[in-house]
């Protein structure tokens, strides 16, 4: 929590007896919050950032109900075809979640996904798997998370028989 104080008193470069005066504290109290001497509520913090200039902004986000991981939704169940739905787990399988969604999953998968994994998650995964996803899905989310140059990769022919090259065989 400190590191948050820290960096609001650093970028805001308000000097301490000013932010003190604000909270109606002392410069020695200020000094013990940047310093982490000082164990914060979340009011203190809160308090000190509005008198920063910042607002500080706290996400309550449900990762798992009375130790149990959360299920996955069943209008998923058509992309782990090949897997034992009712044992999935979003924690345990995430990358075999990842994966799937990541190279066949529409709107709705997409949806669900980027609400249970961060961004940062999704990121990380598709950075140390890219062999694994097919080039166009990799392709499409490296521009979607603006990759283009990390992860792209130039998608290979297709190896279906055009009618093009039929005409050429049999003239």
């Amino acid at each position: 929590m400190e590191y948050i104080a820290r960096k609001a008193y650093e970028i805001s470069k308000i000097p301490k007896t000013i932010i003190a005066k604000k909270m109606g504290v002392s410069r020695a109290y200020i000094t013990q919050i940047l310093s982490g001497d000082r164990n914060m509520t979340l009011k203190t913090i809160t308090d000190f950032c509005i008198c920063c200039g910042f607002e500080l902004d706290l996400k309550l986000k449900r990762i798992n109900v009375h130790g149990k991981t959360t299920s996955i939704p069943a209008f998923l169940k058509w992309l782990c075809w090949d897997a034992d739905f009712s044992r999935l787990n979003p924690v345990e399988h995430r990358r075999y979640l990842l994966q799937r969604i990541l190279d066949r999953g529409d709107t709705k998968a997409v949806q669900w996904m980027r609400k249970t994994y961060t961004k940062r998650q999704i990121c990380n995964f598709i950075n140390k798997n890219k062999s694994r996803l097919e080039a166009r899905s990799l392709n499409f989310w490296a521009v979607i998370h603006g990759k283009e140059e990390q992860w792209t990769t130039p998608l290979r022919p297709s190896r279906a028989v055009s009618w093009q090259r039929l005409e050429k065989v049999n003239p």
